[in-house]
């Protein structure tokens, strides 16, 4: 699925161009056989297309990138790759979807090769520092957030005072947020 290079497909646009397919058409008719064409690059080959969208679920980008939907509620979705700093906040209705495929690793057991599961692939991508339920705060408590959904380098929260959504990084969270224990009942 991966495209030509970038002067590759700027080649192959100026050949259209220089073409004899272009004398006498409109320029809208011939922008819009540029657009139609690129996109035809981008959806060729698509196996299975990324719909409709389910938690965990691996898929392609046309960068052909692996990225894995790790939070969803109702039409907002966070999807992350397995070195994300942030991830992206979409919205399930977005035109993205439609020039993506779903993506199923395969691992190795006694010998064959075998589909993961969304189990396995949930540990491949698990994170060791942080899982949902965490607290952090910041400023001295002023803002206080609770992880909700984890990456495998990151975390996406939630502000537990606005219901803002937030996302950072693992090294980011260690060095600019306090994370928060829970005190349990102290007899003496």
């Amino acid at each position: 699925m991966p495209l030509p290079s970038k002067a590759d497909q700027i080649k192959a646009v100026a050949r259209f161009l220089d073409s004899d397919k272009t004398e006498g058409r409109e320029l809208e008719d011939i922008a819009k056989e540029i657009v139609e064409g690129y996109l035809d690059a981008l959806t060729k080959g698509l196996k299975k297309p990324a719909q409709p969208l389910r938690l965990g679920m691996l898929f392609k980008a046309p960068d052909g990138k692996v990225r894995r939907v790790a939070w969803l509620d109702g039409d907002t979705v966070w999807v992350v790759t397995d070195s994300d700093a942030y991830g992206r906040l979409g919205k399930i209705d977005d035109n993205l979807w439609s020039h993506c495929e779903e993506y199923r690793p395969k691992k190795r057991v006694e010998g064959k090769l075998l589909e993961m599961t969304d189990d396995d692939v949930a540990e491949v991508w698990d994170n060791p520092d942080w899982k949902a339920g965490d607290l952090v705060s910041q400023h001295q408590r002023e803002h206080k957030f609770e992880v909700i959904a984890i990456g495998p380098k990151t975390v996406l929260m939630m502000n537990t005072q606005t219901g803002a959504l937030v996302t950072d990084g693992n090294k980011y969270l260690e060095r600019y947020y306090q994370r928060e224990v829970e005190v349990k009942e102290i007899s003496w």
